[in-house]
């Protein structure tokens, strides 16, 4: 990655986890730079959206013009990175927004 993508999605995480309370859930990546890793491009004025390493697709992560932000897909997508390169599980080994069903049926 170039950079200038680096430098952009480090300016749109550190707005993302500007609570430095939210922050310490990155600590658990700290080896990765989730800035070098993650790829945010802005698609829409003031929408930012990372793509899926698992489903390919587009996931909106920050919203500037309501100032909502989604840490916990970062977070998600930086687990995705670290099970599959750290790991080493394949992507088609990894499902995301399971149902699990406890207790009985």
């Amino acid at each position: 990655m170039n950079n200038n993508k680096v430098k952009f999605t480090s300016e749109i995480i550190n707005k993302i986890f500007r609570d430095p309370s939210i922050q310490y859930g990155l600590k658990e990546f700290e080896e990765y730079r989730p800035e070098e890793v993650l790829e945010i491009s802005e698609k829409e004025k003031g929408k930012y959206y990372i793509n899926c390493l698992k489903r390919n697709k587009d996931i909106l992560v920050f919203n500037a013009e309501k100032n909502l932000a989604k840490p916990e897909e970062i977070i998600r997508q930086l687990w995705i990175h670290k099970l599959n390169k750290y790991y080493g599980y394949s992507l088609e080994r990894i499902d995301l927004e399971k149902d699990i069903r406890f207790g009985h049926e």
